[in-house]
């Protein structure tokens, strides 16, 4: 019996056919089951293959989405991990103008302006703009 399935799919329906101690092979595109199994071991094997057959365009289908996914999954992750590098980048920033806005008001004379730097560097925007 001819069938139309691609080389790992073959091996997959021959991995579970062996699964029932039943013996048979592909010869390229041609399935071979050896005579003197039974014709009701026929029979199952012939309806799990046209079962497969049937069912192989929408696993491939499948297979194909599930690969697209994974892609973009991929690509999302990679995105991530970019960002996370960039905002552990700009904590290091954020940590250094605060210890200088803490070295600012140290000094009387600078006493404001590192309070004022520091509200702004920790989001407090709205009270910088009423001072």
């Amino acid at each position: 019996m001819k069938v139309q399935l691609s080389e790992n799919s073959k091996t997959e329906f021959i991995e579970l056919i062996a699964k029932d101690s039943i013996q048979c092979w592909f010869d390229g595109d041609e399935f071979v089951m050896p005579s003197g199994q039974g014709k009701t071991a026929k029979g199952i094997v012939l309806g799990k293959l046209m079962v497969w057959q049937h069912l192989q365009p929408k696993m491939d289908e499948l297979e194909k989405e599930w690969l697209e996914m994974n892609q973009e999954l991929e690509k999302e992750i990679q995105v991530g991990f970019e960002v996370n590098k960039e905002n552990r980048e700009l904590q290091k920033r954020i940590n250094k103008a605060l210890e200088i806005a803490d070295e600012l008001m140290q000094n009387a004379e600078n006493y404001r302006v590192g309070e004022l730097l520091e509200k702004v560097l920790k989001g407090y925007l709205d009270e910088v703009s009423k001072s």
